[in-house]
């Protein structure tokens, strides 16, 4: 009877330890639009949270299981009424992660140049069969206005989420910290707005070791005589060309503005 007893009592123990684990937080979806920030998410969300960060649909039963399994939904998604319905529904909040559509292109050219030559396929993206025949000049222009799959269009459709109400805006380049070219300063900023956001109660002590913790330096890689800092603020300047900055402010200038990333088309 008593070790029946005592197995209990540890079962209880272990029960209330692991509640207490899982801070409490008002419900919320990560989203983070690919190359900009998706790794980074699925190491600073459990990090902060203690709980696994999945991706997965943005769908009601899996919304409802998030919840009843504690764990919390990654998604990049566009934006589509159906996943907004979804949402709602659910009075779900949204973490949106961005970054600079220039930095994130530019990661996304070096990213595609891994593939094997032939391979149209390449995780989410579709490239020409000559794709690397192409310069990087070629591939980052290709990558933009491709007709077929473009960077541009999956950007575009994926920031909106950001503008939703109920949506708080994360940038990348507020995350990663001095290690990555950023402000210690301003990356301890951001974290305290995602959780005053969610409406959770982290000690400043934890959230100073997530902050230290979450960037690695990756290293550099020469690329075509340039050196591309993976995950680093600013790469685009030392890879795009004029023409390519033309490109982009034809198709992403005014974005660029309003996300606080230019004061004007000097740049």
């Amino acid at each position: 009877m008593l070790k029946k007893t005592i197995i209990i009592f540890s079962f209880l123990c272990l029960s209330v330890s692991h509640a207490f684990s899982l801070r409490r937080h008002d419900n919320f979806i990560v989203h983070a639009i690919p190359k900009c920030g998706v790794n980074l998410s699925h190491k600073l969300f459990p990090m902060l949270f203690n709980k696994p960060l999945k991706c997965g649909p943005l769908e009601h039963e899996n919304i409802i299981n998030s919840i009843k399994q504690h764990y919390l939904i990654r998604s990049s998604r566009r934006l589509d009424q159906q996943f907004v319905d979804a949402v709602d529904r659910n009075k779900f909040k949204m973490v949106c992660v961005i970054r600079d559509p220039r930095d994130a292109l530019v990661s996304l050219a070096i990213y595609m140049r891994k593939f094997k030559n032939g391979r149209t396929k390449r995780d989410f993206v579709t490239v020409p069969a000559n794709f690397n025949q192409l310069t990087l000049d070629e591939q980052i222009i290709c990558l933009l206005t491709n007709p077929d799959w473009n960077y541009h269009k999956l950007y575009t459709d994926r920031i909106l989420w950001s503008f939703r109400p109920n949506s708080l805006m994360i940038k990348y380049e507020n995350l990663i910290g001095s290690q990555g070219g950023g402000d210690d300063t301003i990356q301890i900023q951001e974290l305290l707005k995602i959780v005053n956001f969610v409406n959770c109660a982290i000690p400043h002590e934890k959230i100073i070791a997530v902050a230290n913790d979450l960037y690695s330096c990756w290293g550099q890689r020469e690329v075509e005589d340039k050196t591309f800092t993976h995950g680093q603020i600013g790469s685009w300047k030392y890879i795009l060309n004029d023409e390519h900055k033309q490109m982009i402010k034809k198709s992403w200038g005014d974005l660029l503005i309003q996300l606080g990333y230019e004061e004007d088309y000097s740049w």
